[in-house]
């Protein structure tokens, strides 16, 4: 196995033991007394779906619950592991598209925008103007947002560091340059995985979730277009060569999984 392969099934491996170990502290929160009310019920559902299923103590209880998001995860895993074999001949394909044209570069340049900062942003601002307007909904999207996209940059800049992959504009045709620990202080070694992906998708998850079950009639047109906007960011930096596919599709788990560990936090608050 090559070390660009052994790199991207830790990365995964850590990916899927950081999802656990973040719900693990969980455990520490004793069961909840039954209270009149449905909201006590919907808190005690919500920490279920929280405790890894591999503790045998609460096995049972959450055998309907967790394992959505556990299957979640390993598939994140493989599907990384999968697209890494092909880094290269993709890379090599998506060169094919670039051109002298404008418009091309201009709109990768939009698409990759939505990523980075802008999730963050988007958070911050609907939590501060949900706080002044005194809307308690837009306040409580506001925070699930910025509470998503904050962990996932955590869990990206961890990984990013560890790994330490070069990224294709610094080993063109090699997806295989590996850099342990520079990723941290070297932009050109911090390609894996995308944090602009992983950003944009934590924030298209909260978002998701929360606007189609407000407006369940236009569920999968909002889930296009988030979803959709989420993975318009990574095809752009992948044609501004900034990522190798894998980078991108991990980004979107890890962004994925932070939005839905966010939603949790909250389960029992809506």
């Amino acid at each position: 196995m090559s070390l660009g392969r052994l790199a991207v099934l830790v990365a995964g491996t850590v990916l899927y033991a950081s999802s656990l170990s973040a719900q693990a502290s969980l455990l520490a929160v004793p069961s909840l007394p039954p209270v009149a009310g449905d909201s006590s019920r919907q808190l005690q559902s919500g920490i279920r779906f929280e405790l890894p299923p591999l503790l045998p103590l609460h096995a049972m209880s959450v055998s309907r619950t967790a394992p959505p998001f556990v299957r979640a995860s390993l598939l994140a895993v493989g599907v990384s592991g999968a697209v890494s074999l092909a880094d290269g001949p993709m890379m090599r394909e998506i060169a094919k598209l670039r051109s002298d044209d404008g418009s091309m570069r201009r709109a990768s340049v939009l698409c990759a925008s939505l990523g980075g900062f802008v999730p963050l942003s988007v958070g911050g601002l609907m939590w501060a103007g949900g706080a002044i307007a005194g809307n308690d909904v837009v306040k409580h999207i506001g925070v699930e947002s910025t509470q998503a996209v904050m962990l996932s940059g955590v869990l990206t800049i961890g990984i990013k560091g560890l790994i330490g992959r070069s990224r294709p504009n610094a080993s063109p045709d090699d997806p295989d340059h590996f850099y342990p620990g520079r990723g941290f202080f070297d932009a050109r070694r911090s390609s894996f995985p995308s944090g602009h992906t992983s950003a944009a998708f934590a924030l298209a998850t909260v978002l998701s979730r929360e606007l189609s079950g407000r407006y369940p009639s236009k569920r999968w047109l909002i889930r296009g277009a988030l979803y959709g906007a989420a993975g318009s960011v990574g095809l752009a930096r992948m044609y501004q060569n900034a990522h190798w596919p894998s980078d991108v599709v991990t980004g979107a788990a890890l962004g994925t999984l932070s939005g839905m560990q966010a939603l949790s936090w909250h389960a029992g608050r809506r």
